[in-house]
């Protein structure tokens, strides 16, 4: 497991994620809200970010997942998506690294598959993360 990066800024909880998704309106800010709280609700411990416009998600300062507004869509991106397991297909990009699922209004995702995908990069990130010797902090 190469090294990972490192987020030193992040904590427990960033208000200002909290202050971001308030200030969303319509659908794209009801679909970047519950994406926030599912991945809340899974990375139990984990650290936040906002950085880029982004909530970022960490596991022990290593970013696993953000959330990102677009003007068409909810970006939600994984860190190390080109090596998480995709069953439904969800994942776009092509990237050597990153990939991220396009949530829609209107549009059809198994929401089942979305929970599965932020399940298995929080587990994948805090073995990356407990199993890292080099750090790269930003």
């Amino acid at each position: 497991m190469s090294n990972v990066l490192r987020l030193k800024d992040s904590k427990q909880h960033d208000p200002r994620i909290d202050e971001w998704l308030a200030r969303l309106s319509g659908d794209l800010g009801i679909i970047a809200t519950e994406a926030t709280r599912l991945i809340r609700e899974i990375a139990v411990g984990g650290t936040e970010i906002f950085q880029d416009g982004s909530a970022v998600t960490c596991i022990d300062l290593a970013p696993f997942v953000y959330v990102s507004v677009l003007p068409d869509h909810v970006s939600l991106g994984f860190f190390q998506g080109a090596e998480l397991p995709d069953p439904a297909g969800l994942l776009t990009g092509t990237g050597k690294v990153m990939r991220h699922i396009k949530l829609k209004v209107g549009g059809a995702i198994d929401a089942e598959a979305v929970v599965e995908l932020i399940q298995s990069a929080y587990d994948d990130m805090s073995r990356r993360a407990a199993g890292t010797s080099g750090n790269r902090s930003r």
